[in-house]
């Protein structure tokens, strides 16, 4: 019985099998077998290409699916505004033609009507360009996108058409007419249902804002609906760092006014209680002792409910643990809120997750730079356990060389083994200029007219090394230099450093010329730290003295020796934004060291950038400076302080300020009349305030108000004997690719009777 069972099963499946294989005989017997395809219409497209997409094919029976599916696929190509087959009787068979219209190409795309938005910038909001094939849909996108960078502006009345203009049987020109009509502006603002505050601090909070007195200037009071958008989060935001956890703000209600100039902005809210906070904990997995986990938690039981404040506690948490190899930890606070008390009990849920150590680390974007010139910045390398500080502190190190525009690094989660796991580093970087050749010309009060030359090379072969030569002839000065500084010198932690020069000024009573050379050994103790010992040579002239000066002028030369030290922890050595430069040296000259004078120097330095809001930066820096002979001597005339200028004291004459005696005009005559002759200090002192602020931040051009105070004073007197000269003024910084230029307007404060009203100084390098 089972066997019969078996032997009709295997014949039923026999039946359906041969019926199964009889069926695409039937169901295409009725249809004809196509013995020829063809293309006709296409101009530019190639015959293959199309044949290539067609998968009804020659010597098989006509299917209308394959067929339409043909179609479907040639119009996905793009290239074509029709496709039409067609059947022509070709013996037993059929012959198909595929027969196609081509799409025109684009010539010339032209823009008609704009003038707030420059064509240059609506032609990046176009999804198609000339040469390509004409496309209504790329067209209808494009068109979107540049009503949206007109929104962007406040012009919600722009409306944009475009109009195509045939050229040849194949080619069109596509003109895009552009209304913009007017900018729409903030009518008002108003709240609905805010108790706690006003009104009018609630739009203190905003960026939408309705027009100021400045509105002209500044572009304030115009419509942007994703700006408002923002808005809404930021109100949100600003409820909840006060207490206000239930906060709910509806989507703003906008209404057009009649003179299609203005809106209204209408903001429907629900503030809720305001909620404190009950109780702080910490759980979960505790590296540290309970009570030192909280001394990084910044709220206190009894504040308000503050979000941000709690967000900046679980970034404090997290980096104490990313710090310690746990990149994956995971800060959780969970909340249990109390209706009745209003109030918020708060526990820190921490999950360690593995330790975590370097895998590999990766370099990217370096075109010029070599890769040691930037693995030598990383505080962190393969192999090592994972800390996020060190590798924050990379980030800086390498965007403080001042080759790269940007830096960034990334992470990727590598392999995992046992309880660790590997994490990769994407180091990309963006180069800067590398260096720049300039000629160029300016005017200082100091200088009058002067043409400059320059090369810098500031990273020179990719090696970081930088090298720099300038020419600078003016009225009353000529300069000549070259200098090389090898920041790692022969791939060490020794740095490097030479130059030589000549120059020659001109001064009021004197000429001063001089020729020498430095050379520089130093040595990088941490980071940002180095020491040096610098070996200088100056040989002194000086022509075309007057009898004031000419018993306080001496020829010769000075060699010296000075061990001094620079800590720099500024963000970037050009544009800074944040960080401290202080520096400090003693130098010896004369004695062993041979040369013609012999004395003592001191000086020290210490500038310190605030970032403050809104992009600015406020700088501080103070100098001061002793020198002294052995022997309570003289200091030589080439060594002493003169304060005054761009670079010390603004307000005041390049090296007018300082001690002062009177003097005979000529010592042929004991009656002749006086002068008062500038002979410098052995001592200085001087301070600088800055406050920088963005003026057209994508052109790097800042303007700049600034308060200086100093003075320099003689053997015979004391720091402060006489009192400080201040000077205050504005000013304008270009930070163009090849340098920095300052542009900056002096005032004196308290003038004395030989100073100017303001003195003009402009000048080309790095400031303080």
């Amino acid at each position: 019985m089972e066997y019969c069972s078996r032997n009709l099963i295997k014949l039923f499946a026999f039946i359906v099998i041969v019926l199964i294989a009889q069926v695409p005989a039937r169901l295409f017997a009725d249809q004809p077998m196509v013995t020829k395809i063809t293309v006709e219409g296409n101009q530019r497209i190639q015959t293959q290409v199309i044949l290539e997409n067609i998968k009804q094919a020659a010597g098989t029976p006509l299917s209308d699916r394959t067929v339409n599916d043909d179609i479907l696929r040639l119009y996905k190509l793009g290239y074509f505004d029709s496709v039409v087959v067609y059947q022509e009787a070709n013996g037993n068979g059929v012959s198909l033609i595929y027969s196609v219209v081509e799409r025109p190409l684009i010539k010339e795309i032209e823009f008609k009507g704009n003038s707030e938005i420059s064509t240059d910038k609506l032609k990046e909001a176009l999804t198609f360009k000339t040469r390509s094939f004409f496309d209504k849909a790329a067209i209808a996108a494009s068109i979107d996108k540049i009503m949206d960078k007109y929104k962007e502006k406040g012009y919600y009345n722009v409306s944009v058409t475009y109009e195509v203009v045939p050229v040849s049987t194949m080619e069109v020109n596509v003109d895009i007419h552009v209304h913009e009509g007017q900018v729409v502006r903030i009518g008002a603002i108003t709240f609905i249902g805010n108790h706690a505050y006003s009104g009018a601090v609630l739009q203190t909070k905003m960026a939408s804002t309705t027009p100021g007195l400045l509105s002209f200037i500044t572009g304030s009071g115009k419509f942007n609906e994703a700006e408002l958008d923002r808005d809404i989060t930021r109100l949100t935001m600003f409820y909840m760092d006060n207490g206000y956890i239930n906060i709910k703000i509806e989507q703003p209600h906008i209404f057009l006014n009649p003179d299609g100039k203005t809106i209204d902005i209408v903001i429907n809210l629900e503030e809720g209680k305001r909620y404190r906070i009950s109780s702080i904990d910490i759980q979960g997995d505790l590296l540290f002792p309970k009570d030192k986990l909280m001394d990084d938690i910044h709220t206190k039981p009894g504040e308000w409910f503050d979000r941000s404040k709690l967000m900046d506690d679980i970034f404090r948490l997290t980096d104490k643990y990313t710090d310690n190899g746990y990149a994956f930890a995971n800060i959780n606070p969970e909340t249990a809120v109390n209706d009745a008390t209003r109030t918020v009990a708060v526990v820190f849920q921490i999950s360690k997750g593995r330790l975590t150590y370097i895998n590999r680390i990766t370099i990217a974007g370096n075109t010029k730079t070599r890769d040691k010139v930037i693995r030598r910045q990383m505080q962190v390398w393969e192999g090592e356990l994972y800390k996020e500080d060190k590798i924050k502190q990379s980030k800086d190190l390498i965007k403080a060389t001042g080759f790269f525009d940007n830096v960034d690094i990334s992470t990727t989660k590598g392999s995992s083994e046992d309880n660790i796991e590997k994490m990769d580093l994407d180091v990309k970087v963006k180069e800067g200029h590398g260096g720049m050749a300039m000629l160029g010309g300016g005017y200082s009060s100091y200088q009058q007219f002067f043409v400059t030359a320059q090369i810098q090379l500031q990273n020179l072969a990719g090696l970081g090394t930088q090298l720099s030569l300038m020419a600078q002839v003016g009225g009353i000065t000529k300069q000549y230099s070259i200098s090389y500084f090898d920041p790692y010198f022969l791939d060490t932690k020794w740095s490097m450093s030479t130059s030589l020069y000549n120059m020659s000024n001109i001064y009021p009573g004197y000429t001063t010329n001089d020729t020498g050379g430095t050379f520089q050994l130093g040595y990088w103790l941490i980071d940002r730290l180095r020491v040096y010992v610098n070996y200088g040579y100056d040989d002194a002239y000086f022509s075309s003295i007057s009898s004031a000066y000419s018993y306080l002028l001496q020829n010769g030369a000075t060699s010296g020796l000075t061990l001094g030290f620079v800590d720099d922890t500024r963000d970037n050595p050009l544009y800074t934004t944040k960080g401290s430069l202080v520096s400090g040296s003693a130098e010896y000259a004369g004695g062993p060291l041979a040369g013609d004078f012999t004395f003592i120097k001191f000086d020290a330095s210490a500038s310190h950038y605030f970032p403050l809001p809104l992009d600015t930066v406020l700088m501080i820096n103070g100098r001061i400076g002793y020198g002294y002979v052995p022997g309570n001597g003289f200091l030589p005339f080439t060594s002493r302080y003169f304060l005054g200028g761009i670079n010390s004291l603004r307000g005041y004459n390049y090296r007018t300020v300082g001690p002062e005696m009177p003097a005979l005009v000529t010592n042929m005559d004991p009656l002749a009349a006086t002068t008062q002759l500038m002979y410098g200090g052995n001592k200085m002192i001087a301070t600088t305030m800055e406050y920088v602020f963005p003026l057209i931040k994508e052109a790097k051009i800042d303007g700049v108000v600034f308060f200086d105070t100093g003075n320099a004073y003689a053997e015979n007197q004391g720091y402060f004997a006489a009192p400080l000269q201040m000077g205050y003024g504005f000013g304008i910084r270009w930070f163009t690719p090849i340098a920095p230029f300052r542009f900056e307007w002096g005032f004196p404060l308290n003038p004395r009777p030989t100073d100017q009203p303001n003195v003009f100084e402009f000048s080309i390098g790095t400031f303080y």
